[in-house]
């Protein structure tokens, strides 16, 4: 996938939905996201049929630690909002996890915001189940919004 690309798309999401993201749209502009695949991580991308990118998510395995090389976050997760409700976020979640499994992932973990119900409820949908609440997680001009961390076991 084309870094140039797939940043220009995630960046309307980070500039649009603020508080779904913890990086900030200075800061994305500085520090641009790889695509690379790795052993221990991938960037999954929708593509409409006229070549358009509509919808993108990130796999990560935790890296450098031998007692959880077992286990993955999904990040970086958005659509078109133009295109919600289409499919495509059950569909990028579904490769994603699919991936995860690939890469021997068993415990997959995502962060959503406390605000987020349309998401969350999609994450749950797909067998994620609350780990736990982060309190004040993100703040996002003065206002601190919790995070909600799900968790999928994969077999």
């Amino acid at each position: 996938m084309d870094d140039e690309r797939y940043n220009e798309f995630f960046h309307v999401g980070v500039r649009g939905f603020p508080h779904s993201f913890w990086i900030t749209p200075e800061e994305h502009l500085v520090n641009p996201f790889a695509c690379a695949l790795t052993n221990d991580s991938t960037v999954l991308a929708y593509i409409d049929p006229d070549g358009e990118m509509v919808g993108t998510v990130a796999v990560q395995r935790v890296q450098n630690r031998t007692r959880r090389a077992h286990v993955g976050w999904i990040y970086r997760m958005f659509v078109d909002p133009q295109r919600w409700g289409l499919g495509i976020g059950k569909a990028l979640l579904v490769a994603a996890i699919d991936t995860a499994q690939q890469m021997k992932i068993t415990s997959l973990l995502l962060s959503v915001s406390s605000e987020n119900v349309r998401a969350r409820s999609l994450y749950l949908s797909l067998g994620f189940v609350s780990a736990g609440i982060e309190k004040n997680a993100v703040c996002v001009n003065g206002q601190y919004r919790d995070e909600e961390i799900l968790q999928l076991i994969l077999q």
